[in-house]
């Protein structure tokens, strides 16, 4: 299971990523921590200038950053699993935000990797499965394509390309899982 506590570091580096760059050098230094268990990030390499300005077509809506923009899907859903693993989106919060999403993954890993018996370790894959599935794999391709449309930011388009690619293998994975029980 330490595989997934591997995938919980990515999936937080893609939540800081894809969140407003407040702190450019600590990204910086996380994508290079990241990077050396996960070969894919060695090729993301941050501008020299500020991520801020490359981060404007997010913050104006140009790319929105949540599932509502790219799928029709009931809200309620999205919060229900985060309450079934004992999480609540803080009061005002988008729940369906890449950035919170990406975090629910993380913690589901973290769950998985750290379950203390089969029991609670199947109970967490079932989560991150059906999660990843029904939610994040279900519009990240469409996310892509709106990067790539509306972005000028190599380093953005690198890390949604490096982010779908890593959800991609994700899916056929526990895919892989699921077909074998």
């Amino acid at each position: 299971m330490k595989d997934f506590l591997v995938k919980a570091d990515i999936y937080r580096l893609f939540s800081e990523i894809f969140s407003f760059p407040e702190d450019e050098d600590a990204l910086k230094v996380l994508i290079k921590e990241v990077s050396q268990i996960y070969e894919p990030l060695k090729e993301l390499d941050p501008p020299a200038k500020s991520l801020k300005e490359d981060f404007m077509p997010f913050m104006k809506g140009e790319i929105p950053l949540s599932e509502g923009a790219y799928a029709s899907y009931n809200p309620a859903d999205v919060v229900a699993f985060y309450k079934a693993f004992g999480l609540k989106p803080k009061s005002g919060d988008n729940p369906d935000s890449l950035t919170y999403i990406l975090q629910f993954l993380s913690i589901l890993s973290l769950k998985v990797a750290m379950a203390p018996d089969d029991e609670k370790r199947e109970i967490a894959f079932d989560g991150y499965s059906k999660f990843l599935n029904e939610h994040l794999n279900y519009w990240i391709d469409k996310f892509r394509d709106r990067v790539h449309s509306k972005s000028d930011s190599e380093f953005y388009k690198k890390a949604t390309d490096i982010l779908v690619d890593f959800i991609k293998r994700e899916v056929k994975y526990v895919d892989s899982v699921n077909s074998k029980r």
